[in-house]
């Protein structure tokens, strides 16, 4: 009985570490390029989105709409967003 309510709350699990966390993750995030307008670099199982300009209040604007945009994909998606590592 234990084992079964402990096995029905694990929604999505995957060993720490594993290769198998890096291939779903890339599997999982490899459409989030059609979203971003920006370079976006995904690596592992870790994504990071470039923005260049001249001025810091243009790229502070563009990097803002990104992850306004990113986000929403990862609550579509049921990802978690996690800003700090």
């Amino acid at each position: 009985m234990k084992i079964t309510t402990f096995l029905s709350a694990l929604v999505y699990w995957v060993p720490q570490g594993s290769i198998l966390g890096s291939l779903l993750f890339l599997i999982n995030v490899n459409d989030m390029s059609a979203v971003v307008k920006n370079k976006l670099l995904l690596y592992a199982d870790d994504s990071a989105i470039l923005v260049s300009g001249k001025r810091n209040v243009i790229i502070e604007s563009a990097l803002g709409t990104e992850l306004e945009t990113v986000s929403e994909w990862l609550i579509c998606n049921k990802l978690p967003f996690t800003l700090v590592k």
